[in-house]
Protein backbone atom coordinates (compact mmCIF):
# COMPACT_ATOMS: atom_id res chain seq x y z
CA UNK A 1 0.00 0.00 0.00
CA UNK A 2 1.19 3.50 -0.80
CA UNK A 3 2.05 5.60 2.25
CA UNK A 4 -0.61 8.22 1.38
CA UNK A 5 -3.29 5.77 0.20
CA UNK A 6 -5.65 6.53 3.11
CA UNK A 7 -5.41 10.26 2.41
CA UNK A 8 -6.06 9.61 -1.27
CA UNK A 9 -9.11 7.48 -0.45
CA UNK A 10 -10.60 10.06 1.90
CA UNK A 11 -9.96 12.81 -0.68
CA UNK A 12 -11.89 10.86 -3.30
CA UNK A 13 -14.72 10.13 -0.83
CA UNK A 14 -15.10 13.79 0.18
CA UNK A 15 -14.74 15.10 -3.39
CA UNK A 16 -17.67 12.91 -4.53
CA UNK A 17 -19.78 13.36 -1.37
CA UNK A 18 -23.47 14.08 -1.94
CA UNK A 19 -26.73 14.11 -0.05
CA UNK A 20 -29.24 12.34 -2.33
CA UNK A 21 -32.12 13.19 0.02
CA UNK A 22 -31.63 16.88 -0.91
CA UNK A 23 -31.65 16.70 -4.73
CA UNK A 24 -32.19 20.42 -5.33
CA UNK A 25 -31.93 22.04 -1.92
CA UNK A 26 -28.31 21.48 -0.83
CA UNK A 27 -25.19 21.76 -2.98
CA UNK A 28 -21.95 20.04 -1.90
CA UNK A 29 -18.60 21.51 -2.98
CA UNK A 30 -14.99 20.52 -2.32
CA UNK A 31 -12.63 23.31 -1.23
CA UNK A 32 -9.01 23.73 -0.19
CA UNK A 33 -8.73 27.10 1.55
CA UNK A 34 -10.75 29.93 3.05
CA UNK A 35 -10.11 32.06 -0.03
CA UNK A 36 -11.26 29.17 -2.24
CA UNK A 37 -14.46 28.82 -0.19
CA UNK A 38 -15.19 32.55 -0.13
CA UNK A 39 -14.72 32.83 -3.89
CA UNK A 40 -17.02 29.86 -4.51
CA UNK A 41 -19.72 31.14 -2.15
CA UNK A 42 -19.73 34.59 -3.78
CA UNK A 43 -21.53 32.97 -6.72
CA UNK A 44 -23.93 30.81 -4.67
CA UNK A 45 -27.35 31.00 -3.10
CA UNK A 46 -29.37 28.55 -1.04
CA UNK A 47 -28.01 25.92 1.33
CA UNK A 48 -24.37 24.99 0.78
CA UNK A 49 -22.14 22.22 2.12
CA UNK A 50 -18.40 22.77 1.83
CA UNK A 51 -16.11 19.81 2.38
CA UNK A 52 -12.50 20.77 3.06
CA UNK A 53 -9.54 18.91 1.65
CA UNK A 54 -8.21 16.84 4.59
CA UNK A 55 -4.90 17.05 6.48
CA UNK A 56 -2.90 13.94 7.42
CA UNK A 57 -0.77 13.18 10.48
CA UNK A 58 1.12 9.88 10.53
CA UNK A 59 2.91 8.15 13.37
CA UNK A 60 5.14 5.13 13.09
CA UNK A 61 7.39 3.95 10.32
CA UNK A 62 7.64 1.39 7.56
CA UNK A 63 4.60 -0.86 7.47
CA UNK A 64 3.52 -0.03 11.02
CA UNK A 65 2.21 3.50 10.84
CA UNK A 66 -1.19 4.92 11.71
CA UNK A 67 -3.04 7.82 10.16
CA UNK A 68 -5.02 10.60 11.78
CA UNK A 69 -6.83 12.67 9.16
CA UNK A 70 -8.65 15.91 9.92
CA UNK A 71 -11.19 17.66 7.76
CA UNK A 72 -13.89 20.28 8.13
CA UNK A 73 -17.41 20.39 6.76
CA UNK A 74 -19.38 23.63 6.64
CA UNK A 75 -23.19 23.58 6.45
CA UNK A 76 -24.19 27.09 5.43
CA UNK A 77 -26.92 29.47 4.36
CA UNK A 78 -26.80 33.18 3.51
CA UNK A 79 -27.10 35.37 6.57
CA UNK A 80 -30.66 36.67 6.98
CA UNK A 81 -29.48 40.30 7.05
CA UNK A 82 -32.21 42.88 7.57
CA UNK A 83 -34.92 40.18 7.50
CA UNK A 84 -33.42 38.53 10.58
CA UNK A 85 -35.68 37.85 13.53
CA UNK A 86 -34.99 35.47 16.40
CA UNK A 87 -37.63 33.07 15.07
CA UNK A 88 -36.21 33.07 11.53
CA UNK A 89 -32.66 32.60 12.80
CA UNK A 90 -33.73 29.74 15.06
CA UNK A 91 -35.58 28.05 12.19
CA UNK A 92 -32.59 28.44 9.86
CA UNK A 93 -30.12 27.03 12.38
CA UNK A 94 -32.51 24.15 13.14
CA UNK A 95 -32.67 23.31 9.43
CA UNK A 96 -28.87 23.51 9.05
CA UNK A 97 -28.42 21.35 12.16
CA UNK A 98 -30.62 18.71 10.53
CA UNK A 99 -28.45 18.77 7.39
CA UNK A 100 -25.30 18.49 9.54
CA UNK A 101 -26.82 15.49 11.31
CA UNK A 102 -27.66 13.89 7.94
CA UNK A 103 -24.04 14.38 6.82
CA UNK A 104 -22.67 12.70 9.95
CA UNK A 105 -25.22 9.88 9.64
CA UNK A 106 -24.20 9.26 6.01
CA UNK A 107 -20.50 9.19 6.93
CA UNK A 108 -21.23 6.84 9.86
CA UNK A 109 -23.24 4.55 7.58
CA UNK A 110 -20.53 4.55 4.90
CA UNK A 111 -17.90 3.70 7.55
CA UNK A 112 -19.83 0.86 9.18
CA UNK A 113 -21.81 -0.73 6.35
CA UNK A 114 -18.80 -1.98 4.42
CA UNK A 115 -20.38 -0.70 1.20
CA UNK A 116 -17.84 2.10 0.69
CA UNK A 117 -14.64 0.69 -0.79
CA UNK A 118 -12.74 3.92 -0.07
CA UNK A 119 -13.09 3.79 3.73
CA UNK A 120 -12.20 0.30 4.97
CA UNK A 121 -10.70 0.42 8.45
CA UNK A 122 -11.53 4.11 8.98
CA UNK A 123 -13.27 5.28 12.13
CA UNK A 124 -14.33 8.67 13.42
CA UNK A 125 -12.20 9.66 16.38
CA UNK A 126 -13.78 13.05 17.14
CA UNK A 127 -16.42 15.47 15.88
CA UNK A 128 -16.64 19.10 16.99
CA UNK A 129 -19.70 21.07 15.87
CA UNK A 130 -19.52 24.87 16.11
CA UNK A 131 -22.19 27.44 15.19
CA UNK A 132 -20.91 30.11 12.81
CA UNK A 133 -22.05 33.67 12.04
CA UNK A 134 -20.65 35.81 9.22
CA UNK A 135 -18.25 33.11 8.03
CA UNK A 136 -16.85 33.37 4.48
CA UNK A 137 -18.32 36.86 4.24
CA UNK A 138 -22.07 36.69 4.75
CA UNK A 139 -22.82 33.06 5.56
CA UNK A 140 -23.98 31.40 8.75
CA UNK A 141 -24.45 27.82 9.89
CA UNK A 142 -22.29 25.11 11.40
CA UNK A 143 -18.73 23.93 11.01
CA UNK A 144 -17.97 20.29 11.73
CA UNK A 145 -14.36 19.42 12.52
CA UNK A 146 -14.05 15.67 11.92
CA UNK A 147 -11.05 13.55 12.86
CA UNK A 148 -10.71 10.16 11.17
CA UNK A 149 -8.37 7.45 12.36
CA UNK A 150 -6.98 4.59 10.28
Amino acid sequence: MKRLQNLSNLNRYLRDFSLPQYPRGVKCSYVTSQADATSLLDKCAGKQVLLARPELRQTGEGDSFSDVIDTAVFVLAKDLGAAKTQEKENALFDELEGIADDILSKIDCDLTSGSCSLLPGFSIDEVIVTPEIQIFGSWCGYSLAITFRR
